[in-house]
């Protein structure tokens, strides 16, 4: 079984929906997953320094534990773009993803990633029933490189 990580902000509109909805896909479909927004505690401006380390070496174990690193890129977030690099240092399956039509990767993005996703469509066609990948659809985003 290969653990996924949903490295993606959760805190602009629209945000939170989106994750809630792809945690909700893999689950159905027997995908195990690890969802940063679901570590307790929650950070807020008031959380300790041992807290903050302590969910900041909690992610990074589950990183290095993931097989595939799948990244929401649709506002850069420096934490998600962060998490790509990490798991592209550290030899993980990465696959952006986007719910902005028309979206592209760069060059540093697209050479670090094995895929790209962009609509519920595709990314319903790439997660398979339990727990398979269709890498086929993740890899057909050449022509959104720019």
């Amino acid at each position: 079984m290969m653990k996924v990580y949903l490295a993606s902000g959760w805190w602009l509109p629209g945000h939170l929906e989106a994750l809630q909805r792809l945690e909700e896909e893999l689950t159905q479909k027997k995908h195990p997953f690890f969802s940063p927004r679901l570590v307790e505690p929650q950070l807020t401006k008031d959380s300790t320094p041992q807290e903050r380390q302590d969910v900041f070496e909690r992610n990074l174990q589950e990183l290095r534990s993931a097989r595939l690193v799948f990244a929401r890129i649709d506002d850069y977030d420096p934490g998600t773009i962060w998490e790509m690099a990490y798991a592209y240092a550290h030899h993980r399956f990465v696959v952006a993803w986007s719910l902005v039509p028309g979206r592209s990767l760069n060059l540093m993005l697209s050479e670090s990633c094995r895929g790209f996703l962009n609509g519920w469509k595709q990314i319903g066609q790439f997660f398979l029933p339990e727990s398979k990948l269709n890498r086929e659809v993740a890899q057909q985003w050449q022509q959104s490189v720019v």
